[in-house]
């Protein structure tokens, strides 16, 4: 199954459990300026998510996908967003806490960043010890990271599940 349907599998059995839904897609040249900040730019499939499927500021149980303006905003203004962009890393998602779900335009793999490892200093690990800021040091400090958009989907999914059956067994 193909990215594009499990985020829209997803957003359909996010909105079910919430009860609400939000519109899906947002035009990419919205957030142009976050773009041209990347080394390469953003993939077409990323642009066709971005364009088609993208539930813009809607928790999907383990992630909250955001939308252009937060997109644009966490790459001016706040960490890890800011740091990572001239690096090959946008911001796609939130866990709620700050920790930024961040797609690496290089490798196409998507890595939990913590927003506590970044700041006006550079980069540190865990330990406080500061590490440059290169693709590698990044990846170095994520908490989790998935293969593809697909395979965070799929853990979104079961993460989505385990919930729904939650609430479940509490009615």
């Amino acid at each position: 199954m193909s990215a594009s349907a499990k985020l829209r599998k997803l957003a359909a059995a996010a909105f079910a459990l919430a009860g609400e839904s939000v519109p899906l897609g947002f035009d990419p040249a919205l957030i142009s300026s976050t773009v041209s900040k990347l080394p390469n730019g953003i993939t077409a499939e990323l642009r066709s998510l971005f364009a088609n499927d993208w539930p813009s500021d809607f928790f999907l149980g383990a992630i909250e996908i955001i939308g252009s303006d937060r997109i644009n905003a966490e790459h001016e203004e706040l960490y890890p967003g800011l740091a990572v962009i001239p690096h090959g890393f946008i911001c796609v998602g939130s866990d709620g806490t700050g920790t930024m779900y961040s797609h690496c335009t290089a490798d196409d793999c998507i890595y939990l960043l913590p927003n506590e490892n970044f700041s006006d200093d550079g980069l540190h690990s865990d330990s406080w010890d500061e590490l440059e800021m290169t693709p590698e040091n990044i990846k170095s400090v994520a908490i989790s990271s998935w293969d593809s958009f697909e395979a965070l989907f799929d853990w979104v999914i079961t993460e989505l599940e385990t919930l729904r059956q939650q609430q479940e067994n509490d009615a």
